[in-house]
Parts: structure tokens; sequence; C-alpha cells
């Protein structure tokens, strides 16, 4: 359960810092290849960012969550597995 709590807050921590840096980055180097940085491509682009950034960012944590959950699990019922047949 640390280890969920710990990786929760790092992700939390890359949700609300992450956005700017990557719109920096991804912008600037659009610009410099000699590109037209447009209203619509700016809007289309952090759109498609913010829609990736939100399933990352709550989906993924929680199946982690859910994974190591069920490995937990799945180690128990092998062990009450093995013991019925002893």
């Amino acid at each position: 359960m640390k280890f969920s709590a710990f990786f929760r807050a790092i992700n939390g921590a890359l949700f609300v810092s992450m956005q700017s840096l990557i719109s920096l980055v991804v912008f600037t180097t659009y610009v410099m290849t000699d590109h037209v940085l447009t209203a619509k491509r700016v809007f289309v682009v952090l759109g498609l960012f913010m829609s990736v950034r939100t399933c990352f960012t709550v989906f993924f944590s929680n199946a982690v969550m859910d994974l190591k959950e069920a490995s937990v699990s799945e180690k128990r019922l092998q062990v009450s597995v093995f013991r019925h047949y002893l």
C-alpha cells in the first residue's frame, strides 16, 4: 500500500507539472522546424494532451493498483489450493 500511495503522489505531481513542459517542448520544436503555429493547431494539440494526460494519470495508477492486488490474490489462492491438496 505504501508503494501505491507513493506512486499516486508522483503521478499527481506529474499531472500538475508536465502539461506546461510538454507543451513548451512540442511547440518550440514545431516552430523551430519552420512550421507556422496557428490557434487551431494549438487548440487541437492541447486538447489531445489533456485527454491523454487524464487517461494516464487517472486510469494508469488504478490499473497498477488493481494488478498488484490481483497478483497478491493469485498468490494467496495458489497457497490455499496447494494446502488443500496436502
